[in-house]
């Protein structure tokens, strides 16, 4: 088998975004044809190591994140050591700590085939910041897979088919990867993880009215089934809780089916690897129980951090550090603990002010979220007088050719305005405000596929998401038809989702709390205690509506 790799394809990823190398890279990154022993000896490895990574010394082998029991086709034992370590930590969504280990395997053993695949899968942002290390590793990766001596492949077959499963995930997508996995699965079933990563690919999620397709069914059920079979196997455990942890809100029983799951995870583990501390963090705010997420999330931010000192991480490798903070910042908020709330997100831009790698993955979290949340707690708190007060400043210069976020603050700056004008009876105004917004979310839109080469993608798109929706619930703050509002609002609601498991919410509020609590004030009781029922069916940690229940009921 031969590849024809083209830069395009050495640079695809999982969200099948394109991305355009530049001539230069692209002359010294993309090996057209990798058949013969001087181009596989004479590779330069380091090529794959970013700086920030070979700033750093060999990264601790933590056994309580569990191993894969994969082969590992390498003279050096610390090489096959590495490389097991690197994919338990994909397994547990520490990716830059995957991508050190996987880069220690290289010291070892320059030639490691499946050191090469796993850096390719940490990097899989489409546009990371060591993306063109990515490219290098992709093409290594295949040159390895298709080398040769006189009519025999050098590598093992699970190894080569483990290499062709990585390129057909990120140049062909996930049907291909999860058919190529599966394959290899079918080849080598003790190869377990294989058979993870075969079900991961394979799940189809959710459908519009929140209800799990065939595929995301069978993927859940053959989960189980490999739970039953190694129930204290940490990997299985962690992959049946993440394939569920974003479902749509009553579609998973978070308190009776996950939490318990979570905390099994964190146990396994001796409470000792942060991002599963994370992940309970999250399980637990989804089941409405704030205490156990709050202390999740604590101990998240004391290993990450304790990890930072140790190693010598810079905060912009800290990824997820910041965003366990922040998420603790969220659930303080919750608790109505607004100065903590606020202290830890103060803790975060303080931690990153030093950074200067402007798209590191710590620099766009502080920018992105610790940014924009305070922000949006006034939103929550329904101060827009404050919201606005905490919008970022902006560069005056660069206010005509907006960047992705100029744009976003932008956006949030006029959707408050107009807030803060319907608040204020002026409905002429308001309205005005509302049409203004929407032909900037239109532009905005429109803008995608050019932001899409950016780092800052992913963040821009999320926000689009959420003031989009937060537009629709607008719309029923405007209107003069009252009877229009519960349309417009239960139309922001059912577009409203959990959000990703790694940030805090984009909107900290059910938004059947927001109507009922225009329902009360018009005298709708009946309608208002339906609203905040819902609300509290959304998020059950969302006490404001637990509270208003209460009261209504006593009244």
């Amino acid at each position: 088998m031969k590849w024809i790799i083209a830069s395009s394809l050495a640079m695809s990823s999982l969200a099948l975004a394109e991305e355009v190398l530049t001539e230069e890279v692209a002359t010294e990154a993309v090996i057209t044809e990798a058949s013969n022993a001087e181009e596989v000896t004479s590779f330069d490895y380091q090529t794959v190591i970013a700086e920030p990574i070979k700033a750093l010394g060999e990264p601790p082998i933590r056994l309580e994140v569990g191993e894969p029991n994969i082969l590992v086709f390498s003279p050096s034992l610390k090489a096959q050591e590495h490389v097991r370590q690197g994919f338990a930590m994909i397994h547990a969504s520490w990716d830059f700590e995957a991508y050190r280990h996987f880069s220690a395997a290289l010291e070892e053993d320059p030639q490691c085939l499946m050191a090469y695949c796993g850096i390719v899968l940490a990097l899989t942002n489409p546009e990371h910041e060591f993306k063109e290390q990515r490219a290098y590793a992709f093409n290594r990766m295949l040159s390895l897979a298709e080398y040769q001596e006189g009519e025999e492949f050098v590598y093992p077959e699970n190894e080569r088919m483990y290499a062709v499963a990585v390129a057909e995930l990120m140049a062909n997508g996930l049907n291909r990867g999860a058919a190529a996995f599966r394959q290899l699965a079918e080849n080598y079933p003790n190869d377990l993880q294989a058979q993870l990563f075969a079900l991961l690919l394979s799940r189809g999620g959710y459908n519009a009215l929140g209800n799990p397709r065939m595929s995301q069914r069978e993927t859940v059920e053959k989960l189980e089934a490999l739970y039953a079979e190694y129930p204290n196997e940490p990997m299985v455990l962690n992959f049946l809780l993440m394939v569920q942890a974003e479902a749509p809100y009553q579609a998973v029983n978070f308190k009776e089916d996950m939490l318990p799951l979570a905390k099994k995870l964190v146990e396994l583990s001796d409470g000792k690897v942060p991002s599963w501390q994370s992940l309970l963090g999250y399980v637990a705010w989804r089941s409405g129980d704030l205490d156990t997420a709050a202390a999740a999330f604590v101990e998240s931010v004391r290993l990450y951090d304790e990890w930072r000192i140790e190693n010598k991480i810079q905060p912009a490798d800290c990824e997820g550090l910041l965003r366990a903070q922040l998420f603790l910042a969220a659930v303080l908020h919750a608790e109505e603990e607004k100065v903590a709330a606020l202290a830890e997100i103060d803790a975060v831009e303080r931690l990153c002010a030093p950074i200067t790698r402007e798209y590191s993955s710590g620099a766009l979290t502080s920018k992105w979220v610790a940014g924009l949340l305070p922000m949006k707690m006034a939103i929550e708190e329904g101060d827009f007088a404050l919201a606005k007060e905490r919008l970022p400043k902006l560069d005056k210069v660069k206010q005509n050719n907006l960047m992705p976020f100029d744009a976003i603050v932008t956006a949030y700056r006029l959707y408050i305005d107009t807030r803060i004008l319907a608040q204020q009876g002026k409905y002429d105004a308001a309205k005005l405000g509302h049409a203004k917004m929407a032909a900037l979310l239109t532009e905005a839109k429109d803008k995608q596929q050019l932001v899409s080469q950016s780092p800052e993608f992913g963040d821009y798109v999320r926000e689009l998401q959420t003031l989009g929706v937060l537009h629709k619930a607008l719309t029923g703050d405007v209107t003069e038809q009252k009877g229009m509002i519960n349309v417009w609002y239960q139309a922001a609601a059912d577009a409203q989702t959990p959000g990703s498991r790694l940030l805090p919410p984009n909107i900290l509020y059910p938004l059947e709390y927001k109507l009922g609590v225009i329902q009360e004030e018009t005298s709708r009781e009946e309608d208002a205690k339906a609203s905040f029922t819902k609300a509290l069916e959304r998020q059950p940690s969302y006490t404001k509506a637990k509270a208003a229940l209460v009261k209504m009921n006593k009244e």
